[in-house]
């Protein structure tokens, strides 16, 4: 419920409200991939570069294979 939430808040532009919900999601769950990615693409979307690259890294640490992550890691670390 965090995550849907957490979601919602991103997409109405609430991004620090989202990033919080992420967290508390992570918090619970500290191997939630929806959570980790999402918490990601929000702090890329805030600029937040070095821990949007963490986050990303994260990530890949639970799905080394894992597109969307790889992708905006790679746009994260160029920006």
């Amino acid at each position: 419920m965090l995550i849907s939430l957490g979601y919602a808040l991103q997409k109405q532009g609430r991004l620090d409200d989202a990033v919080s919900n992420f967290q508390d999601a992570l918090s619970l769950n500290p191997n939630h991939l929806g959570a980790h990615i999402n918490l990601a693409d929000t702090l890329l979307e805030q600029g937040r570069l070095d821990v949007a690259i963490a986050s990303y890294q994260d990530v890949l640490r639970l799905d080394p294979n894992h597109f969307g992550a790889e992708n905006n890691l790679g746009i994260g670390k160029f920006v």
